[in-house]
């Protein structure tokens, strides 16, 4: 088995733009839809009512683009006025799925829902109780410490390796 380490120092989070932990984080009902109407890529729309909503694309670049989409509607000013995110899994292939590429079966969503609700969980400090929170300002924007960087990081290790099994 092989693995990548990485660290999170205050020094290496310098640099890091503030993040928002004021949104709501919510995930449609999960319907997969035929193949021909898959999304290979994600998508995002944002409504004028403060909803976003991210479309997972069912490709391994589309699970990086869900998480930087994802990222950027807590991170960027332009999107400030989003206070609700919603996830679409219906592209993502579902369990037990044969892979055509690289063999075996798909892992369905279920490790990307877990994931994006794993850092929602860290970010609102719902992980552990007995962590400072993260101290925001009036717009709900913050610095994320090591630990949080940690915990986020090691959610996306697990996903990525679940999301690269192959049952055959």
């Amino acid at each position: 088995m092989t693995g990548v380490g990485f660290k999170a120092t205050k020094k290496t989070l310098r640099n890091l733009t503030d993040i928002r932990t004021n949104t709501t984080l919510l995930h449609s009902e999960y319907k997969p839809v035929p193949v021909e109407k898959r999304l290979e890529n994600t998508k995002v729309v944002k409504m004028e009512n403060g909803y976003a909503k991210i479309y997972v694309g069912d490709s391994k670049e589309g699970w990086v683009e869900s998480l930087a989409e994802y990222l950027n509607l807590l991170t960027k000013v332009e999107n400030e006025d989003i206070h609700t995110i919603k996830i679409s899994y219906n592209s993502v292939r579902p369990e037990g799925e044969r892979l055509k590429t690289f063999g075996g079966t798909a892992s369905g969503p279920a490790p990307l829902q877990e994931m994006f609700a794993g850092i929602d969980n860290v970010l609102k400090n719902k992980v552990d109780p007995y962590l400072d929170p993260i101290e925001t300002d009036d717009k709900g924007y913050g610095s994320v410490r090591p630990v949080h960087i940690l915990d986020i990081g090691n959610l996306i290790g697990a996903n990525v390796v679940v999301g690269g099994k192959r049952i055959f």
